[in-house]
């Protein structure tokens, strides 16, 4: 099981007044959200947490899903199979 106790540090955990789940990179709590991730202490674990759970969704370490992708093929480890006969 992950550990999860640095969620309790979270800069958002009492944010209910913004939404973390955009459905566009436009939607107007964005740029609040992303105020709020870049000064929580938390953010770095935010973002393992989201690579490494495949996270779609949500805004997660200060970024949206579709700047987390170079993230995630980045951390990615190609396993290569050889057959010898």
């Amino acid at each position: 099981q992950e550990d999860r106790e640095w969620m309790r540090q979270g800069a958002c955990r009492h944010r209910q007044d913004l939404d973390f789940f955009p459905e566009t990179p436009r939607h107007p709590d964005v740029a609040e959200v992303l105020a709020v991730c870049n000064a929580c202490v938390v953010a770095d674990n935010c973002l393992e947490y989201a690579l490494n759970n495949n996270e779609t969704y949500c805004i997660w370490g200060g970024l949206l899903p579709h700047e987390r992708n170079p993230y995630a093929n980045r951390k990615r480890t190609v396993h290569v199979s050889t057959v010898v006969e």
